[in-house]
């Protein structure tokens, strides 16, 4: 065998070699698996911590509700937020009317539902006053006569008729003008019983007229009535008013109690002067004038006069100049003329729906 081809020693160091390396070896996975302990453990730290965060939050939020009274909404892991997901097409309508009637100031705007308008025809808009102030219906006209009668048999009984309402006049003797225009405001609403009575009473107890003036008017009453009942009494209460009044009211003018000042002006001109007597009246008014005259004719005729007697069917035609006429000549007497100016005028100051139940039965 030759040199060569021996094999030389290996020295002590060669030999421990291998050794080395296995150990290095086992000294990487060592560190490897502490650092795979060490981050296991950091990983798992860092969950707990997180958990303990989010338990903390969720307690926190709990109280702030208990104390504001409002309800948290926890909120749900990923997993569970998409296993919800999935389902949500179920859950999506109920979940959205709680939410519509819980807060729905709070909730998204929702599309509103589109509606096809309905199409109506147009109106014409009418003012608000015209609708709740509708037009005033006009009186009824009063009724024709249907019975032609002659104008002097209407005019008879409208004369009865009236002589009851408003009273009769049959034109006392009297002393003066201012005593025919008492007894025109007595008559009224009383009978000729009545009225003469009450003349006669207020003579026998007072002095003149200016007596009668500052008296009471509940003592004139009870004295015309010639009673102390209530009732009596009541019924003169109202004429007794005007009858003061309209003294006061002359004495107020003339410093005296008396009338006689208008015989010395012509009808027209003494019409003028009483018709501003409220109290006496103008249908009393104008029976005083014709009663002052001393012609046989009708002396004034008002248009309220002709337009009563052509309603009633006395009278073709309203027009006062041919009703002064025709009137006229179907008077008998003076005290025809004044009666019928009284009455007539009367009614011709009322519109046909407040005439007295026994005049439009005369129309039928």
């Amino acid at each position: 065998m030759s040199p060569a081809a021996k094999k030389p020693k290996a020295s002590p160091s060669s030999r421990k070699a291998p050794a080395s390396k296995s150990g290095a070896s086992k000294a990487a996975k060592s560190a490897k698996a502490a650092k795979k302990k060490t981050t296991s453990k950091k990983t798992t730290s860092k969950k707990t911590t997180s958990r303990k965060t989010t338990a903390a939050k969720t307690a926190a939020a709990k109280t702030t509700a208990k104390s504001t009274g409002k309800k948290v909404s926890k909120k749900p892991t990923p997993a569970k937020a998409a296993t919800k997901t999935k389902a949500a097409p179920k859950t999506a309508p109920k979940a959205a009317r709680k939410t519509a009637t819980k807060s729905p100031s709070k909730s998204p705007a929702a599309k509103p539902s589109v509606k096809t308008p309905v199409k109506t025809p147009a109106v014409a808009e009418v003012p608000a006053q015209v609708v709740a102030k509708p037009a005033a219906k006009p009186a009824p006209a009063p009724p024709k006569p249907k019975r032609k009668r002659a104008p002097k048999t209407i005019l008879a009984e409208a004369r009865e008729n009236l002589d009851r309402i408003y009273g009769p006049i049959t034109l006392p003797e009297t002393v003066n003008t201012l005593e025919k225009a008492v007894y025109l405001v007595l008559r009224e609403g009383g009978t000729e019983l009545t009225t003469t009575k009450a003349m006669k009473a207020l003579k026998a107890e007072f002095v003149d007229w200016n007596e009668v003036r500052v008296s009471r008017s509940s003592e004139l009453a009870r004295l015309m009535s010639g009673t102390s009942k209530v009732a009596g009494i009541r019924r003169f209460h109202e004429r007794s008013t005007r009858l003061r009044e309209m003294i006061d009211q002359i004495y107020g003018d003339r410093n005296e109690t008396s009338l006689e000042f208008i015989l010395e002006e012509k009808p027209k001109g003494q019409l003028e002067y009483l018709e501003d007597f409220d109290d006496l009246g103008l249908h009393n008014a104008y029976a005083l004038v014709q009663w002052l005259s001393e012609k046989e004719t009708l002396v004034l005729v008002s248009t309220e006069m002709a337009e009563a007697a052509s309603t009633l069917g006395i009278l073709e035609t309203a027009a006062v100049g041919k009703a002064k006429k025709a009137l006229n000549d179907m008077c008998k007497n003076h005290i025809d003329r004044v009666s019928l100016v009284a009455h007539l005028h009367k009614l011709g100051e009322l519109e046909y729906r407040e005439w007295p139940s026994a005049m439009k039965e005369m129309m039928n």
